[in-house]
C-alpha cells in the first residue's frame, strides 16, 4: 500500500476509504439461509467493455496476484473469471492462521463455552481489517486475504463437556462470503483502460457471462 486507504495495483488505484463502514451493508442479516441468490447470470449481451476489462482482469490482474504471491486472492479471481460458479472452497484453519483477530476471536468465545454443554455463535461478521482506537482503519493483517475476501462471516458450534475435571470441547468453524462485486464499494482507476471503472463493471462480466459469481465455504472440526 502507498498509503492508508489506497491501494496501488500494476497502475490501478483503487480507493478503499470507509470500506469498513460500508461491510455492514454487504454482510447485513443473518447467515447463508438469509441470503439472497446470487445475481442472474448471462442474462446480458457483452460489448468490447466487457471483453477488454475480461481481458485485463485475467492479464493484469492475476500477474500481479502471482507476482505479490497472494495466493487466495488470485484464486478466487480465478474461478471468478473460470465462468464456473461453483461453491470454492476455504480453510478457516489457514484463515485463521493468516488473520490473527479471527483466531482470537474464535479462540475468546470457545473459552468462554468450556463446560457449558452444547454451544452455537450464530452467524457473525468479520474482516482483515486493522483499525485504531476510533474504528479508523490503518492496515490489513493479511493483503492476500484483503483482496480475496476483505469480509466474510464465521459460525462456531459444539459441544463443550467435564471429563475428569477438565473441560473437553469438539467444535466446528464454518465460513461464508459470496464473491460478488458492485456498488457500494469504491472505484478502481485504470489508466490504461482509459478512466474510472466502478465495481459495476466488473460486476457486469457475471451479467454477460463472461465471468460468474459464486460463493466461499468451507468448515473445520477442532477438538480441545
Amino acid at each position: 500500500m502507498s498509503e492508508p486507504g489506497r491501494v496501488e495495483l500494476l497502475g490501478w488505484t483503487r480507493i478503499v476509504d470507509h470500506v469498513h463502514q460500508q461491510q455492514t451493508r454487504f454482510l447485513a442479516g443473518g447467515g447463508p439461509g438469509n441470503e439472497p441468490p446470487l445475481p442472474p447470470h448471462g442474462v446480458e449481451t457483452p460489448g468490447p467493455q466487457d471483453f477488454g476489462l475480461d481481458l485485463a482482469l485475467n492479464t493484469a490482474g492475476l500477474e500481479y496476484f502471482a507476482l505479490k504471491d497472494w495466493k487466495h486472492a488470485g484464486a478466487l479471481l480465478g474461478h471468478f473469471l473460470e465462468n464456473q460458479g461453483t461453491d470454492f472452497p476455504v480453510d478457516p484453519a489457514q484463515l485463521m492462521r493468516d488473520v490473527p483477530s479471527f483466531q482470537r476471536d474464535v479462540d475468546a468465545f470457545v473459552a468462554g463455552k468450556a463446560g457449558t454443554g452444547a454451544f452455537d455463535s450464530g452467524w457473525i461478521n468479520t474482516n482483515t481489517d486493522i483499525t485504531d482506537a476510533a474504528g479508523n482503519v490503518t492496515g490489513q493483517q493479511s493483503l492476500d486475504w484483503y483482496y480475496a475476501l476483505h469480509d466474510w462471516r464465521y459460525r462456531v458450534t459444539g459441544t463443550s463437556t467435564v471429563v475428569d475435571g477438565q473441560p473437553h470441547t469438539e467444535y466446528k468453524v464454518e465460513i461464508y462470503k459470496p464473491y460478488i462485486f458492485g456498488a457500494p464499494r469504491s472505484d478502481i482507476n485504470i489508466p490504461v483502460l482509459g478512466g474510472k471503472l466502478s465495481q459495476d463493471d466488473i460486476q457486469h462480466l457475471n451479467a454477460t457471462g463472461l465471468a460468474r459469481n459464486f460463493v466461499v465455504t468451507g468448515d473445520r472440526t477442532f477438538t480441545k
